[in-house]
Order: structure tokens, then sequence, then C-alpha cells
């Protein structure tokens, strides 16, 4: 019998959309700064670079995660690296899946560092706007594992709310950005 689209959503690949490696797109080194993590996740795209920007909000994420590792936003820029999600892939997650929301954001990124999400299930879900993924659940999920995640801050989506990273910060980005680009031009020159 036919599957109908909405049981044909449901059935997301069980293989990987793509290979995955870890560090082979971005060129993440030990000697990068938490900036260069940035760019090279980023590579251009500015999607990507807002979503990795507040990320690294310490302030917003130690409310969102206090139980966040030693290494603070690094550890959520090493395990986008590590599952091979990069440039548009970033903003596409951030974005379609997890509504903008960065309780959502991070709290995919623990799901996936937890082992409680199969990564498979969400490449689909990045290729496919959100598609067979119910992000509350994998936020419930992250909840039950680590009780003080989210606790701080409401999970409702508010722009007010959102805190705005230090412009100086962004700036400073945005310069290495245009020097790291400009500089590929003239090596390809």
């Amino acid at each position: 019998m036919p599957q109908s689209n909405v049981q044909a959503r449901l059935n997301y690949p069980r293989k990987a959309i793509k290979q995955h490696t870890r560090g082979e797109q971005a060129g993440l080194e030990l000697t990068d700064s938490l900036t260069d993590f940035i760019i090279k996740l980023a590579a251009g795209n500015p999607g990507a670079l807002t979503a990795l920007v507040q990320v690294c909000d310490h302030e917003e994420i130690e409310k969102i995660d206090p139980d966040n590792s030693i290494l603070g936003s690094l550890a959520y820029l090493l395990n986008l690296d590590s599952y091979g999600i990069y440039q548009e892939k970033i903003w596409m997650l951030y974005n379609d899946v997890c509504e903008e929301n960065m309780l959502y954001f991070v709290g995919m990124l623990r799901a996936l560092q937890l082992g409680l999400i199969d990564p498979n299930k969400v490449y689909y879900a990045i290729e496919n706007r959100g598609a067979c993924l119910d992000i509350e659940q994998v936020l419930s999920d992250v909840q039950k594992r680590l009780p003080r995640f989210g606790l701080s801050i409401e999970s409702e989506k508010s722009e007010e709310n959102e805190s705005t990273p230090s412009w100086q910060w962004i700036e400073s980005i945005l310069e290495k950005l245009y020097s790291y680009f400009y500089s590929q031009e003239h090596e390809e020159l």
C-alpha cells in the first residue's frame, strides 16, 4: 500500500544524508580563537554568523545551560563541527528547526551531545525544514537528563528578551570575515 505524504515524512532516512566528517570542512584548529571558530563555521553565511554569535553570548547561555562544560560556548561550536553542521546548515538548524529560539538551539546541540537524538534525524530535519522532529520533545528529553536546563529563562521566543551581543565584538568578527575573504580572492587570482 502506498504511503501518504505524512507517513513518508515520518519515515526519515536511516542513513546520513551526507558523510559528515569532523573538522573536514571548517578546518578548525586547537590554536584558533573563539572568533576564528565562528568565522570558519559560518564561512561567510550571515544567518550562521547570527546564530553562532548568539550562542556565544555567555550570560544568556549560562541561564539556559548552567551545567555546560568548562569549555562554555566553545563546546557548542565543537559539537556543530563534530556533526558536520556548517554554513547554511547552521542557519537552517537555528531558523527552520529551532524556530530562532536559542533555548531550542542549545537544547538540540545538547541532545546530540548526550546521544538523546539520532544525528540522521537532525540532518533530515535540517534538509526538510524541521520535518519529523518534535523540538519540544527534544527539549523535554534534555531537561529530564539535565534538570536545571532552561529553568532560569522563558521558553517562549521573544525578541524583546533576547540578549544582544556586544556590537564591538560583532564588528571585529565582520572585519576578520572581510579580511579572510579578501585574502582568499587574492590567492585565487
